[in-house]
């Protein structure tokens, strides 16, 4: 089910941390951590020059509705964004160290607003594909490939082409892993797309690479992320999602 609105937190402090979770709060469990390589196009510089960034992302291998990602900001402060595609998302700044050895993580509802969900489940999705393609060799060794893109035209007008290519290694079992809306859509429109650990992302706009993401062997990890059911605007996503 998709929503028209979905929430953003922002809270910013150090006592996110929590001891125990209670009946009035849902949680999400993650059990992988994936050190990612992110390489993107300088947008700041006129000339093609292109720069690299780590950070670390947070899954549920039993579940892609949601993933969070860590990003160290200094040696003490690192900043942690939730993603549930259909209602809400976190922006959190924690101390490193504290996350972790933490398992449980909370959020509290100061700041929570409501934010308009970018694509939902219906004729907007038209305007995007996804195909299966031809398995490439990296290293000598075969991996799938599938792409997810959009048709050029929407109501009437030509829109940036633009393709998001995933690899995928299919001899390690995993559900696929999507980071926006509109490539989640997709996704849940065609859940044929294949199984596999992703290997790389690369994200290419009007035939230039803008983005490349390249990702880790997993790292098991027993961490939990607490919302209060308590929530205003939260309330709403449980009476929908029948909590």
């Amino acid at each position: 089910m998709y929503f028209k609105y979905c929430l953003i937190l922002f809270f910013i402090g150090f006592q996110g941390f929590a001891q125990q979770p209670t009946k009035d709060q849902i949680q999400f469990p993650f059990d992988q951590l994936i050190k990612v390589r992110e390489t993107t196009l300088d947008s700041s510089t006129q000339a093609l020059d292109y720069k690299t960034r780590l950070f670390y992302l947070l899954v549920n291998s039993k579940d892609n509705s949601y993933y969070a990602t860590l990003t160290h900001l200094d040696s003490l402060q690192s900043q942690l964004k939730f993603f549930l595609f259909e209602s809400v998302a976190t922006k959190v700044n924690v101390v490193g160290a504290y996350f972790l050895k933490a398992e449980f993580i909370n959020i509290n509802c100061e700041g929570i607003y409501s934010y308009k969900y970018f694509y939902r489940n219906g004729s907007k999705l038209k305007y995007y594909d996804s195909k299966i393609l031809n398995d490439t060799i990296i290293n000598n060794k075969i991996y799938g490939k599938y792409v997810i893109k959009n048709m050029k035209t929407k109501r009437g007008r030509k829109e940036k082409s633009w393709s998001y290519y995933y690899i995928i290694d299919k001899s390690k079992p995993a559900l696929p892993f999507l980071n926006n809306n509109i490539t989640y859509s997709v996704y849940k429109k065609n859940p044929q797309i294949p199984k596999g650990k992703l290997v790389q992302e690369v994200y290419v706009t009007q035939g230039l690479v803008v983005k490349k993401e390249t990702f880790s062997e997993p790292i098991i990890i027993d961490k939990k992320l607490l919302i209060d059911k308590s929530c205003d605007y939260y309330k709403y996503i449980l009476k929908m999602q029948g909590y």
